[in-house]
């Protein structure tokens, strides 16, 4: 039998374009969540540079995050010395070009999985290369399946990814302020749908010159959510999975 599984879904302030001071920031967060007994923290999308599109076209090279470099060191180093999965947004390298991606990293500090975004929207479909595959990943006998933003909104996503295997649903997201019902209906539908848990984070506070929702949390198979953040920065809400 699987045991409970206990997860955080993280808001985080995020520095624009700052790949090392962000990545501080998660690791001090991946410490406070695993005083909680967390075993995996969720971040939102591009959680390492923001969602600083205006940023990252201008100096694409400089703000692609290297798996295996310092930044993402520091976030490796602190699941290992805290025992914690974690979940990271990033730029990063991915069919001759870069994509809006998820990078997982276990419990030892080894980089597990990347899955990179399906549903590319407005400017994003100038920078950055779609992915085309489900993002899968075992933790403790659960199958989590990743998704980014957009990819939540649409419910054919979720039972691709819930009929490869996933009975949790992973979501690293930004939401514009305005759009809280927005949020919680896709994550209710996720989950209600696809009899499924729903994990997902967003940013809080502001990144890419606008004020966001906040509102991560957890909802369970029945879509009612078990826990959920206000909008502020560093927050950090947990549910244990069972």
């Amino acid at each position: 039998m699987r045991t409970p599984l206990t997860v955080a879904a993280v808001q985080l302030p995020c520095v624009p374009g700052d790949a090392s001071a962000n990545a501080a920031t998660h690791a001090e967060l991946i410490a406070l969540a695993a005083e909680a007994g967390t075993e995996v923290v969720v971040f939102p999308e591009l959680s390492l540079v923001g969602y600083e599109l205006d940023l990252i076209a201008s100096a694409p090279d400089r703000l692609v995050v290297d798996p295996d470099g310092d930044a993402m060191a520091l976030v490796r180093k602190a699941c290992a010395e805290h025992g914690v999965h974690a979940v990271v947004g990033a730029t990063a390298p991915h069919g001759g070009g870069v994509a809006i991606a998820s990078l997982v990293c276990d419990d030892r500090g080894e980089l597990i999985a990347t899955y990179a975004k399906q549903y590319l929207h407005g400017v994003e479909t100038e920078l950055f290369v779609p992915g085309s595959r489900p993002g899968l990943v075992e933790i403790h006998g659960w199958t989590l399946g990743l998704a980014i933003c957009a990819d939540v909104a649409h419910a054919e996503h979720a039972e691709l990814t819930v009929a490869a295997g996933a009975d949790v649903y992973v979501g690293s997201a930004l939401y514009w302020a305005g759009a809280e019902q927005r949020l919680s209906d896709h994550a209710a539908a996720r989950a209600a749908d696809n009899g499924c848990w729903v994990v997902l984070s967003t940013h809080g506070g502001t990144t890419g010159g606008g004020l966001t929702t906040g509102g991560s949390g957890v909802w369970g198979p029945d879509g009612v959510p078990r826990v959920q953040a206000s909008g502020g920065v560093p927050e950090i809400v947990t549910a244990t999975l069972s």
